[in-house]
């Protein structure tokens, strides 16, 4: 516990009174915890002039856009679509071809052919950027 910042006494209390925190009520832990990270001078965090400027556009630019949204939408007439009969048919289909999709990238396709290879380069991006855990190099029962 020392070497982990806990004080003499802190180790004392610890080691011959025993500690309940969920006996505490919600409200009584989070005031100890809002007390004991004031007593040892922690603070919000205010980042850097350019992390503000940047999200601070892109609030603005998100604003303009709901507002242009919302404008557009008010002028737009409900269309009646008709969902094909057979679209589950075609889902399956085309999550037989591609079983790396989920059923909703599907029915994008269904909708429009060409969004196939924006699916997949969207997929891939997505999986680059969490990393590709899917060939650990063990096989299945080796977990």
């Amino acid at each position: 516990m020392a070497e982990n910042g806990a004080t003499a006494a802190e180790i004392e209390i610890l080691l011959h009174e025993r500690v309940e925190l969920n006996a505490m009520t919600s409200d009584a832990l989070i005031a100890m915890i809002k007390r004991k990270l004031k007593q040892y001078g922690l603070k919000k965090v205010v980042p850097s002039n350019e992390l503000l400027g940047e999200a601070y556009r892109e609030f603005h630019r998100s604003k303009e856009l709901r507002e242009e949204l919302e404008e557009l939408e008010s002028g737009f007439e409900e269309s009646k679509i008709k969902v094909p009969k057979n679209l589950k048919n075609q889902v399956s289909a085309i999550l037989t071809k591609h079983p790396d999709l989920r059923w909703d990238d599907a029915i994008q396709i269904v909708l429009d052919e060409d969004q196939l290879d924006h699916v997949k380069t969207r997929k891939q991006k997505a999986k680059a950027k969490s990393g590709d855990f899917t060939d650990s190099g063990e096989d299945e029962g080796g977990r």
